[in-house]
């Protein structure tokens, strides 16, 4: 990641898994800390890739990855996929 410095979080997208307890109860608290250091909260990937030049896919849930993946892809952004890369292994050899 050499060269890789002095980009600034602006905007994020906290779209946890509901079907996953701890994720359901840790995103609100990681939503209102980040908001302290002026990230602007959007609803949608599509808003946030209005406000965004690079993508860093964070769920710790690999299962909404392939869909975020295609979104950000057909926006043109550079991204970043956090581990899991994905839900399965066809899901991270897929066609766009």
């Amino acid at each position: 990641m050499a060269g890789l410095t002095g980009f600034k979080v602006v905007a994020a997208y906290p779209q946890g898994s509901a079907d996953i307890q701890s994720s359901v109860e840790r995103i609100p608290a990681h939503t209102k800390e980040i908001q302290q250091y002026g990230v602007e909260i959007v609803d949608s990937i599509k808003k946030l890739l209005q406000k965004v030049d690079v993508v860093l896919l964070e769920t710790n849930d690999g299962r909404p990855h392939l869909e975020q993946f295609r979104e950000v892809v057909q926006a043109g952004k550079p991204m970043f996929i956090d581990k899991p890369v994905a839900a399965s292994l066809p899901d991270v050899g897929c066609d766009l």
